[in-house]
């Protein structure tokens, strides 16, 4: 599996004669880190987690801000503690929670918001917030299942040079000319002009341009992410 010190490799080896300029804790603040958000935000499930919390007894609501401060999408909500943190793509379901709404519930029961049970169902409030319903008369654990960004690469990170970054190594050729790609952005005309003719090539305009707004976004939030909620169509 590739190391960090093979994946700067890369990144130079994309960079050509622009490399001398960029020492490795820059490539890594500049290049890597930006290129791993962006390529989570573009596919959420190149790096999903299981976040184990508690709903404690009478409450209805859990803060993703505290629980789960690097999720930027909640997939699933799963009843009890399961198994590892790192979720693949074909993760087994582990006792899931039905999504719904709100809206739905309180049609079919106006006084859902006094219903108390073990929760069998979940659903967003605003944008911080997910809700488990019936509200539980004692403290239950949950399970989210959330796309998350990965930890950034930093100097400590460097002290290890064997140690592994975070996308599964299929994705660190791609890491690597992203990385690179947005490093070239910084410099003058002509190599800003390439990074962006790469980014668009790889990615298509029209999806680098969203993506580049939600990594915009979060850069200006520094390390707070504003996580989305996502509930299935059809879901009731």
């Amino acid at each position: 599996m590739p190391t960090v010190a093979e994946l700067l490799d890369e990144v130079a080896l994309h960079l050509g004669r622009n490399r001398e300029y960029y020492p490795a804790a820059e490539v890594c603040r500049s290049g890597l880190n930006p290129a791993l958000r962006l390529l989570c935000l573009l596919d959420p499930t190149l790096a999903t987690e299981r976040t184990v919390v508690v709903l404690p007894a009478q409450s209805l609501t859990l803060d993703l801000r505290t629980v789960a401060p690097r999720a930027h999408q909640v997939r699933r909500v799963l009843l009890g503690a399961a198994g590892a943190a790192v979720v693949s793509r074909s993760a087994a379901h582990f006792a899931p929670l039905a999504p719904t709404t709100r809206e739905a519930l309180a049609r079919r029961d106006p006084a859902w918001l006094r219903r108390t049970g073990i929760p069998d169902r979940w659903f967003p409030r605003g944008r911080h917030l997910v809700a488990a319903w019936p509200r539980p008369v004692t403290d239950h654990s949950l399970t989210l299942v959330c796309a998350v960004v990965p930890p950034p690469v930093t100097a400590d990170t460097l002290t290890d040079l064997s140690s592994t970054p975070a996308l599964d190594s299929t994705q660190h050729e791609l890491v690597a000319r992203v990385a690179a790609a947005i490093l070239l952005l910084k410099d003058g005309a002509g190599e800003a002009d390439r990074g962006l003719q790469m980014l668009m090539t790889l990615f298509g305009k029209e999806a680098f341009t969203m993506a580049a707004k939600r990594l915009r976004n979060l850069q200006q939030q520094g390390t707070q992410l504003q996580p989305q909620l996502v509930t299935p169509a059809g879901a009731a």
